[in-house]
């Protein structure tokens, strides 16, 4: 009697402590879970913060200055499909007759002012050569 009673005794606290043991996996397993969505909505919200702040940063450099018109680019990427191109000089004519004579490209960071015909080029570079002196040297070939 004594024996049965000490077994059944033994088997309510196995059992007590194994649906203790399990609660509180549970409970440890849902905490890791809530740290793991938090830390990925803090990572979520920080890219679309770095984001929103880099897209701002662009548009505030661009409206900085006063830039002749272009077509729009991708930020950090620039106009890659013109700059990328073995006949550049055909594509750049294009854009010339759609946004006139003086066109603004990007290069990534860089921006390029492009003189497509030679009133712009001679106003730039004899008329205006102070304005003009100590630009990057720039190295165009195939």
């Amino acid at each position: 009697m004594l024996m049965n009673s000490m077994r059944s005794l033994v088997k309510t606290v196995l059992k007590a402590s194994v649906a203790f043991r399990d609660k509180n996996n549970t409970q440890r397993e849902g905490i890791k879970d809530s740290i793991m969505l938090t830390l990925s909505m803090n990572t979520q919200t920080i890219l679309a913060g770095m984001s929103i702040g880099l897209f701002v940063y662009y548009v505030i450099k661009r409206m900085r200055y006063r830039l002749p018109p272009g077509p729009w680019c991708i930020p950090l990427v620039g106009h890659y499909k013109i700059y990328s191109s073995p006949e550049i000089h055909v594509k750049i004519a294009k854009l010339a007759k759609e946004y006139g004579p003086i066109v603004r490209l990007s290069a990534g960071p860089q921006t390029w002012v492009v003189l497509n015909d030679i009133n712009s080029v001679l106003e730039a570079m004899v008329k205006r050569k102070a304005d003009f002196a100590g630009r990057p040297h720039f190295a165009s070939g195939t």
